[in-house]
């Protein structure tokens, strides 16, 4: 007799060590909708923490042998920088980065300056910017932008965070959205009707 066996894609928040339990409490009922649809994964985990998830029916493991933080191997290169003395330059200046392809499946994109997508992101996919992130196609993948401003033109899948912010894809009405922070609070604009 062969086992009843279903094989499921799981989405998980990955909550890492050293976190105060009630900012995680106060982080879990912010986004409590968003995050039932989650399994999250604890580093540590308070019994404390635990009596909270449970009265909030919220999936969740304490990570025992999963390797989340374990980083694909990376080839280091070392360049000679040329010796330039010129008092002008501005060294927080980071350079915006383009890309026209298609962001595949486990490709992880980071950039200190803005990022401009024009092709479609694709499910677990990660785009990283301390800028602010244009992206043009579909997102299926993660974004986590920490600049001025988020322009999308629809999201599927992925999570999006916007300097903190979970951006869910029932907050996008329009076919571009402009997203931004005034005073402190999120606002969605179209940006096709500026």
């Amino acid at each position: 007799m062969v086992p009843n066996i279903d094989q499921k894609n799981i989405r998980i928040f990955h909550i890492l060590e050293n976190n105060n339990d009630d900012e995680l409490k106060q982080f879990i009922t912010k986004n409590l909708p968003i995050l039932q649809g989650y399994l999250l994964v604890f580093d540590n985990l308070s019994d404390d923490l635990k009596k909270f998830l449970d009265s909030n029916d919220i999936d969740y493991i304490k990570n025992k042998h999963l390797r989340l933080n374990a980083k694909p191997p990376t080839i280091e290169i070392k360049k000679e920088k040329p010796n330039i003395n010129n008092d002008n330059l501005d060294a927080n200046i980071s350079k915006s980065k383009i890309i026209q392809k298609v962001v595949r499946s486990g490709e992880n994109i980071n950039n200190k300056g803005d990022i401009f997508v024009f092709n479609r992101v694709n499910s677990a996919s990660k785009i990283i910017s301390d800028g602010s992130v244009l992206i043009f196609g579909e997102c299926e993948g993660d974004v986590e932008c920490n600049g001025e401003f988020l322009i999308l033109a629809k999201i599927t899948k992925g999570k999006i965070l916007f300097q903190g912010e979970i951006i869910t894809p029932n907050m996008l009405k329009y076919k571009l959205n402009l997203i931004i922070k005034e005073n402190g609070k999120l606002n969605i604009k179209d940006i096709l009707s500026l």
